[in-house]
């Protein structure tokens, strides 16, 4: 019977050379890499390739990288692939899950991307700005503002700014555009969205709570428009009622609004800013509709912890105030 050390060395004597082992590894290796050659295939990533194409006449993709754009066919590539463009979106490295040719996030009926890209915000001063970002143009500023050509020339002259000169780094104030009433306190924590848009755009002498049944009478029940501009006031309504745990005596409010807010630009992604308090007691900012999904989102979900399900809320509605 062997012990340890006996059955170690009887081991080791049957063992080969640990050079034979590499010379036979080494072997090994080379005569699989020519029997089973391996293509060399590219690392994959987390979203397609895409490649700005035309379908030609037979239906056959026709890839025009690096072509002569006057060769290509035009009409088909707006007829067969109306969501792509034959340039890189100057913003494409913003949303790197889509691809660098596509148009309004490839949703064109919800997105609107006009020709430009300004972006508003709100300064320290509380000034709200439209800030110039590459590709934009004076003409799509001023459609938004709601001014012709004329208009838009004779503000500009007050402010010396001139148009004749390239708008790129350029920024205007719109504040006035966007507000009647600029006295309101951005910090304020005794009014809500209701009350804030009623004060800004001057319908109210001071800045109180506001309940969303009242709030279409207390900013004079004015028309709704499918083309809004800076100034006009969106609305969210609510899409259901409460119930679950707890929601007794809590009344319906399906149709009622559930926030309102003022209207600004599109911003680069074809996404409406708006100037709001979100919330009860919130400072006032600048929002994109996404922002305002979001934080309502967060409140359905909170209030699943007291047993309330919240209802939905509907895309905004605009209406003109001025």
């Amino acid at each position: 019977m062997l012990n340890k050390a006996t059955c170690y060395d009887s081991i080791g004597k049957s063992n080969l050379s640990g050079r034979s082992l590499l010379f036979i590894f080494s072997i090994v290796l080379f005569t699989s890499s020519i029997l089973f050659p391996q293509e060399n295939e590219s690392p994959e990533t987390s979203y397609p390739k895409f490649i700005p194409y035309v379908v030609d006449k037979d239906g056959a993709e026709q890839d025009t990288s690096g072509q002569n754009i006057s060769k290509v066919d035009i009409r088909s590539l707006w007829e067969q692939q109306p969501a792509r463009w034959l340039s890189v979106d100057p913003k494409a490295d913003k949303y790197p899950g889509w691809s660098p040719y596509h148009y309004s996030l490839n949703n064109s009926l919800r997105y609107f991307d006009p020709n430009g890209q300004w972006s508003a915000e709100r300064d320290k001063d509380g000034n709200i700005i439209a800030k110039y970002e590459k590709g934009d143009t004076y003409e799509n500023l001023y459609k938004q503002l709601g001014m012709n050509t004329e208009q838009f020339a004779s503000w500009t002259a007050k402010q010396n700014i001139e148009l004749s000169l390239d708008p790129a780094g350029s920024s205007f104030n719109i504040t006035s555009f966007v507000v009647s009433n600029n006295n309101y306190a951005p910090n304020s924590t005794g009014s809500n969205c209701f009350g804030f848009v009623d004060y800004a755009i001057g319908k109210s002498p001071s800045e109180n709570q506001v309940e969303g049944v009242n709030f279409y009478s207390s900013i004079g029940n004015p028309s709704s428009t499918a083309s809004p501009h800076t100034g006009d006031v969106a609305v969210w309504s609510y899409t259901g009622n409460i119930s679950g745990n707890h929601a007794e005596g809590l009344a319906p409010i399906n149709g009622t609004p559930a926030h309102a807010a003022i209207f600004i630009l599109n911003n680069q992604a074809g996404e409406a800013q708006f100037l709001n308090r979100t919330t009860l007691g919130a400072s006032v900012s600048v929002n994109t509709t996404s922002d305002i999904n979001s934080i309502y989102n967060s409140k359905i979900t909170e209030a699943k912890q007291y047993g309330l399900n919240l209802p939905g809320i509907s895309s905004p509605i605009y209406y003109i105030v001025k």
